[in-house]
């Protein structure tokens, strides 16, 4: 039964983790939420350190059901190159590819071939830093105004896109992005921000609700290189 559970987790991670790839990004015709990206920007390192990222690894960790689940994400922003692999009792559960202009999702043994609009969603993901590009993916961001969050004043913006919508909010006191929320992608909070080189720092803990999992998710950063050179095989 217990094996049972974990691939019914894992399933619903996997479909929790898609919806919030092909959520993600924006037109910043609105100045007040270009300040705030343009502040979030300088706050994690400045434009030129963004730019500097061609490429990158990650590995993060969480525990499921007392089994640890590694996700592993290799991202070639030149050569539009993404692979993210979940992987739980040393097998790969899930994965998805974008290579040689196409994309594809693994999961309990099924492929899924992606259209070419959920594709271009899932390429920005190459990006470690997407805020910066928001304008050139072509989406829509609009500065909603200051509230309050866990005691702490943030500014809102709200971020349409052709998947729906979801709210931002960044920190008043240090320009830090501290969460994501919407009804379809749920919430994922970004904290212990940690110098990751390159005079760039980056969120090393996420804790993501979301109703298509049974529990909070809490995910801690435990590698991340950046301009990393891959070769072809690191993207099947």
């Amino acid at each position: 039964m217990k094996k049972t559970n974990n691939s019914y987790f894992v399933s619903r991670l996997f479909v929790a983790v898609m919806v919030l790839l092909v959520s993600g990004t924006l037109a910043l015709a609105d100045q007040d939420a270009k300040r705030v990206i343009d502040t979030y920007i300088a706050a994690v390192g400045g434009e030129e350190a963004v730019k500097s990222v061609t490429s990158s690894f990650v590995r993060m960790e969480t525990e499921v059901q007392g089994m640890t689940l590694n996700i592993t994400a290799k991202a070639d922003v030149k050569n539009e190159r993404l692979y993210q692999g979940t992987e739980m009792a040393g097998n790969i559960v899930q994965k998805t590819i974008v290579n040689d202009g196409k994309a594809r999702i693994e999961a309990m043994g099924q492929v899924q071939e992606l259209d070419a609009e959920t594709m271009g969603n899932i390429v920005t993901q190459t990006y470690l830093f997407p805020e910066l590009f928001y304008e050139d993916f072509g989406f829509e961001v609009k500065y909603v105004g200051k509230e309050k969050l866990d005691g702490k004043d943030v500014e809102v913006l709200e971020v349409s896109t052709s998947a729906g919508s979801f709210k931002e909010y960044y920190s008043v006191e240090s320009g830090l992005k501290l969460l994501t929320s919407g009804d379809v992608v749920g919430e994922t909070a970004f904290s212990e921000y940690k110098s990751i080189g390159n005079g760039l720092i980056y969120p090393h803990s996420l804790s993501i609700k979301n109703p298509m999992l049974p529990m909070t998710m809490e995910m801690k950063v435990i590698e991340l290189k950046l301009n990393v050179t891959f070769e072809d095989a690191d993207f099947n």
